[in-house]
């Protein structure tokens, strides 16, 4: 079937776009702070490139919106980034809140040996860091968080609306989202998309996009369909 794709070109006018739009924004600073921002963007250049970038506290709350108990936090946010290692083998940056530094020492050790760890202010909007660690890496790198990332598409589309396109392409095509985290230490997640969702034609089937019934984000497109083929003649 026919691959969503995203030429070199697109990529680097979104990511140098992003970086002006979005980072150096006259908005940024309500969020974060000059001082942070350089320490990140230091960091990031330092440590990059990553092949994933995981919201931290996104996946520590996953199926704990009302737990506020650290230890069980961070052992869930270990859990799913250990599940990554195995199942990826990925380098991994996680971005999390400086209030997580108080979480049990143990299990914030142990994410420490296995991913990078970078602690913004709790009063920063984290969106703005992890997309920009994901456009830095490069193409090759996916990221893992629940968030739709609508202000980001918006402050695109107000500077050009076939920038937002290639946001929305690119989204589509590098965010993973968690599906289920597990009591035996593993989770399932979903990938990001890899075809185009038009019903497309091969000489013996016909490929249809359908909604299943799950819930979609307002980014997000059907992800199932319904695989057709040509009936072979009796040998």
């Amino acid at each position: 079937m026919k691959p969503i794709t995203i030429t070199r070109d697109e990529f680097e006018k979104l990511r140098e776009n992003f970086v002006k739009s979005v980072i150096e924004g006259t908005d940024v600073f309500l969020h974060t702070n000059p001082a942070e921002l350089k320490r990140y963007r230091d960091f990031v250049e330092k440590n990059a490139p990553f092949d994933l970038v995981v919201d931290g506290l996104n996946v520590a709350y996953f199926q704990n919106s009302s737990n506020h108990d650290g230890r069980s936090l961070a052992r869930q946010l270990l859990t799913v980034t250990e599940h990554l290692l195995h199942v990826r083998g990925k380098r991994i940056l996680i971005l999390g809140r400086m209030h997580m530094k108080r979480w049990p020492k143990s299990e914030m050790s142990r994410l420490s040996s296995l991913a990078s760890l970078f602690f913004a202010e709790n009063m920063s909007q984290d969106d703005p860091f992890i997309l920009y660690a994901a456009l830095y890496s490069g193409l090759g790198c996916n990221f893992l968080s629940g968030d739709l990332m609508r202000d980001h598409r918006f402050k695109l589309a107000v500077k050009d609306v076939e920038l937002r396109k290639t946001f929305l392409k690119w989204q589509r095509t590098h965010q993973m989202q968690l599906f289920k985290v597990y009591g035996d230490h593993s989770a399932s997640l979903k990938a990001p998309m890899k075809y185009s969702t038009v019903t497309q034609w091969t000489e013996s089937s016909i490929h249809v996009p359908y909604l299943s019934g799950l819930p979609l984000g307002l980014h997000e497109l059907p992800p199932s369909w319904l695989c057709l083929t040509k009936k072979l003649p009796n040998n």
